[in-house]
């Protein structure tokens, strides 16, 4: 069978059952096999699927490269967010077109002087895949707490961006690994609480860090053991408290 043969048969992934006990019930789940990214087995079904899906639509190439320059011509590619202000200062972000992500700034209110806090588009270069999922000033608008994903799996890294009174800023050596969503500063502008994620990709737990500590020091503040809720954590738009969700 050629490459072209094998591509127009339609892949079907085979079925591996294991059972699982869930609340008391048994549950038969055939494609839990699939969840292993690493596995070349899996990898080859992906494969063949891709092949597939291109030789099925092999005689819409032209029709698809239309269809996305006119919704590519719909999409305003040089946009400015509306600014938040916040003790003084203006947030906001800019895209750029031809640029793949946005690019974050401040300035003060009555100010034109801009200052880039984060350029996403500068932190994704070489990499494959980029999407930051914590990003949060600290009180005093010193300190921004930022955490990339550069593999797609939603576990993130997070680390401590410091600004000077000229604007400049420089990354601190403290590195918090494998973090979900949600964050909060404390009053004291050094510490900070993050959340964990569990193998099935639910945040269960609120972690609390201090900066210059190493990571293994961290404390664990609230877990949520029942697999049916998720947790956050958060300041209230008042910044009078840390909230964890449930």
């Amino acid at each position: 069978m050629t490459s072209s043969d094998f591509a127009a048969v339609a892949p079907v992934a085979p079925k591996k059952p294991i059972v699982r006990e869930l609340w008391g019930e048994r549950a038969i789940d055939d494609y839990a096999w699939l969840t292993d990214k690493d596995s070349d087995e899996v990898r080859a079904l992906l494969e063949a699927e891709n092949a597939h899906t291109t030789a099925m639509l092999a005689d819409t190439v032209e029709l698809q490269e239309t269809l996305f320059l006119e919704l590519k011509s719909r999409v305003k590619e040089t946009d400015l967010s509306v600014p938040v202000e916040k003790d003084g200062w203006l947030y906001y972000s800019r895209t750029t077109e031809g640029t793949s992500y946005g690019a974050h700034y401040r300035r003060r209110v009555g100010s034109d002087i801009e200052c880039l806090i984060l350029d996403e588009n500068a932190e994704a270069e070489g990499t494959d895949y980029f999407e930051v999922g914590v990003f949060e000033m600290s009180l005093d608008h010193k300190r921004l707490l930022w955490a990339v994903d550069t593999d797609g799996d939603e576990r993130y890294e997070l680390r401590i961006r410091e600004f000077a009174d000229d604007d400049s800023f420089r990354d601190l050596d403290d590195v918090i690994d494998d973090v979900a969503y949600g964050s909060a500063w404390a009053a004291d502008n050094a510490t900070f609480f993050y959340t964990k994620a569990d193998d099935a990709h639910r945040q269960h737990q609120v972690w609390r860090h201090v900066d210059g500590t190493d990571q293994a020091n961290d404390v664990l503040v609230f877990e949520e053991p029942d697999a049916r809720f998720n947790v956050g954590v958060g300041r209230d738009k008042d910044d009078h408290y840390i909230q964890i969700q449930r």
